[in-house]
């Protein structure tokens, strides 16, 4: 596993890859490890995740160096999932295995304090057909059905985990 924090300073280049909104620093975590299912995202990635808020929370009341770095709520988390899934000999677990991925990062019990809005950017999958390493057939054929069943099955629990929390917040009734 890997993790990299970086907290720069200056407006100018910042700029544009922040679609013009002024900023004092810029702050990313890259987390990731390789041959991961949604499942061992959830066991060894997410804790990672909370223990990054954990500090945010921590470090934005009085260490004035950290304040430099952590003065803004995270913003975003981006989220890939589901490639190793494909590769998965049971790939019917991965609905259950995601929909408790998401609902771990959500429902930090910090993550509140943060920013209840922050977004959670979650990739689709690659089109496997189209990956020139692998072998059209049978092997491109075979792991381009299942990334699209895969692919599905993340656009299903997206749509549900979106759902909830609209009848959560009180923006849909239900009977």
């Amino acid at each position: 596993a890997f993790a990299k924090l970086v907290c720069r300073s200056g407006r100018e280049h910042d700029d544009r890859a922040l679609k013009g909104k002024q900023y004092d620093s810029v702050r990313y975590w890259s987390y990731g490890k390789s041959g991961l299912t949604a499942r061992g995202v959830n066991r060894e990635m997410v804790p990672l995740l909370h223990r990054v808020v954990d500090d945010v929370v921590s470090s934005s009341n009085g260490d004035t160096a950290a304040e430099n770095c952590f003065e803004k709520p995270i913003h975003a988390i981006v989220l890939l999932c589901g490639v190793n899934n494909v590769l998965d000999p049971r790939p019917t677990t991965f609905y259950r295995d995601v929909h408790s991925l998401i609902h771990s990062i959500k429902h930090h019990p910090k993550f509140g304090s943060i920013d209840k809005d922050t977004p959670l950017l979650i990739l689709g999958l690659p089109d496997f057909t189209k990956l020139p390493f692998l072998p059209s057939w049978p092997m491109g054929w075979i792991l381009g059905f299942r990334g699209r069943y895969i692919q599905h099955v993340l656009e299903t629990v997206i749509q549900e985990v979106q759902q909830e929390e609209m009848i959560e917040s009180g923006r849909i009734q239900t009977r």
